[in-house]
């Protein structure tokens, strides 16, 4: 039985630059920003650029990660 993936649950999806960016809450020069700088990490399909969903969570906890440690300083 194969499972389905919808854009209400986006796990295993991969996402454009600016589908990232939206779910991000940022704009698209943001997001090639972070994705120049290895923040945040793609993959590429061809031509394509894609984000894969479970990135885009990694790049979240790091940040979540870094805050509490500014924090605990």
């Amino acid at each position: 039985m194969e499972a389905q993936v919808s854009e209400r649950d986006p796990q295993g999806l991969l996402l454009t630059i600016e589908e990232a960016a939206r779910m991000l809450r940022i704009g698209r020069t943001k997001m090639c920003e972070l994705l120049a700088t290895a923040q945040v990490e793609s993959v590429q399909i061809g031509r394509l650029r894609r984000v894969p969903f479970e990135c885009l969570q990694g790049y979240i906890a790091d940040l979540l990660d870094s805050g509490d440690a500014e924090k605990a300083a």
